[in-house]
């Protein structure tokens, strides 16, 4: 068996094959050049592939947020600003202190389901 230089990824109904380098479709991978293929597929899944949906995403962002105040926070504190910590959230304090606007009350249908539903999901969906 001969693996090339190659990834196949499907786009919508075709499957598409990639070169990982130029040429590749002509370029044994060898013991010799292995690692190098092994690197070039994870820079392939892991970059190359969502790089569109990356710059997207940093767009939006710059749209909200001037770049200069993103650099100022280390990659977990940016993590932690954009998914939130890791950790259980207290819906006690989180009830507390919680102002409601727009016509919402504590005891709106609405509200009142989501104070019931709350507990629920942390035992559902706990965390790792």
């Amino acid at each position: 068996m001969r693996i090339q230089h190659l990834v196949g990824t499907r786009r919508r109904l075709f499957l598409q094959t990639i070169e990982l380098i130029p040429g590749g479709a002509g370029v044994a991978v060898t013991r010799d050049n292995v690692l190098r293929y092994r690197h070039l597929v994870c820079d392939y899944w892991l970059n190359r592939r969502i790089r569109a949906q990356c710059e997207a995403f940093m767009r939006g962002l710059r749209d909200l947020v001037r770049p200069e105040w993103i650099r100022a926070f280390t990659p977990l504190e940016l993590q932690t600003l954009l998914a939130g910590a890791n950790k259980l959230i207290d819906l006690e304090d989180l009830r507390a202190n919680c102002k409601y606007s727009g016509g919402y009350t504590d005891e709106h249908p609405s509200i009142m389901l989501f104070w019931e539903v709350g507990p629920c999901l942390i035992v559902i969906c706990p965390l790792e």
